[in-house]
């Protein structure tokens, strides 16, 4: 193909060797101009499909053009390949809960929730917990102030009388959902990349339903059920807290206690590797934009990349283990097909809490921290 081009462009160098009147050095340099010329016109074809371009600095301003599309492969299996470079920023990212100083302005938040839940009714995910109240937990505290003392004391599994008669537990209430497993996306960063959005607004709104649907799939008792029978290590693997008791329930427990905020972005340059964490955000594939995604698999890889930001190793198991947690009770289980009541409406401030089943704590585990990581196709 070079060959072809460069003939049909340039003259060969046969003819030019033979040109009257012009110095060796001066034919070698015409040579090389043209060779190097072909060259750069195949690299930049081969770039416009990979879009590899220098990319914006953080919190730049979004081009409000058409979503950069790439080839994609027919299907999606999420494999994690972790580097193991370890750093101080890292370790300061996880131990102030990642991008907690970026949070959106409130009335984005409330915008991206209204988006999000419009698709949801279209995609058949019943009640999705609205995440403006992982991102201000002082909406939740406003809320909630008016049955305040009836859900304080409330742990996980306490039962929940409606005014109609039907108990629920507490778990499966906004009340529980809005101060437990809160992770959730503080801002979309670095969108933009060779003068084209790298996520459009579509996807952005695909991500933050499914943010959502995640949410909702953490708090449910399959997904206990499957962590904390899961097999774990007895012991963390790395960083400071190496050593410390670590198991499934201890991970749980984790989880359900932690606030982990992060940016999120699409990344042109991570070859294979599906997504990354890096202690403060999440990085995706630009190959495949969320809606050439699997909604299942994808909520899964988050989790995954969530877990690498609450400091856990691959060898600590806690990545592979809440992936394949969300994933199963979500494709095999169904687990996000329940209403998630809001206590506070009027319709139902008049429940009646029941007594708190006791339940056993688990050893108590240090806060870890983790590794960059990178999720490979």
């Amino acid at each position: 193909r070079l060959k072809h081009f460069g003939s049909s462009s340039a003259p060969s160098p046969s003819i030019v060797y033979q040109s009257p009147g012009l110095p060796r050095s001066i034919c070698l340099v015409m040579m090389a101009l043209v060779l190097f010329c072909c060259a750069s016109l195949a690299l930049a074809s081969h770039e416009s499909v990979h879009c590899a371009c220098p990319v914006l600095a953080n919190d730049s301003s979004l081009l409000q053009t058409k979503t950069v599309r790439r080839a994609m492969e027919p299907d999606e299996n999420e494999n994690d390949m972790e580097e193991t470079s370890f750093n101080s920023d890292f370790w300061k990212n996880v131990e102030r809960h990642g991008d907690l100083d970026n949070i959106m302005p409130l009335a984005e938040a409330e915008r991206r929730d209204e988006l999000a839940l419009e698709r949801a009714k279209a995609d058949n995910f019943p009640s999705l917990p609205p995440m403006k109240f992982l991102l201000y937990p002082n909406l939740t505290e406003a809320r909630d102030s008016q049955i305040a003392s009836k859900i304080k004391g409330l742990k996980r599994d306490s039962l929940v009388t409606l005014p109609d008669g039907t108990t629920i537990p507490y778990w499966q209430t906004l009340q529980y959902a809005s101060r437990n497993m809160r992770f959730f996306f503080t801002r979309f960063t670095n969108n933009v990349q060779c003068e084209e959005q790298m996520m459009s607004d579509t996807d952005q709104n695909i991500a933050w339903e499914w943010s959502m649907l995640l949410h909702k799939v953490l708090v449910t008792d399959c997904v206990k059920k499957y962590i904390e029978n899961d097999t774990y290590p007895s012991e963390k693997f790395s960083g400071p807290f190496e050593g410390e008791p670590l198991s499934g329930a201890i991970f749980w427990r984790h989880v359900e206690a932690d606030r982990r905020a992060a940016y999120i972005r699409m990344h042109g340059n991570l070859g294979s590797a599906s997504a990354m964490a890096n202690g403060k955000g999440i990085a995706f594939n630009n190959a495949r934009q969320f809606s050439e995604r699997r909604v299942f698999s994808t909520i899964g890889l988050l989790a995954h990349e969530h877990a690498h930001n609450m400091g856990y190793h691959h060898k600590d198991h806690s990545p592979w283990g809440i992936q394949h947690a969300v994933e199963t009770c979500a494709t095999k289980g169904k687990a996000h097909m329940y209403r998630t009541y809001d206590l506070a409406e009027a319709a139902l401030k008049e429940f009646t809490p029941a007594p708190s089943p006791p339940s056993p704590t688990p050893a108590l585990t240090p806060q870890p921290t983790t590794t960059t990581t990178t999720t490979t196709t």
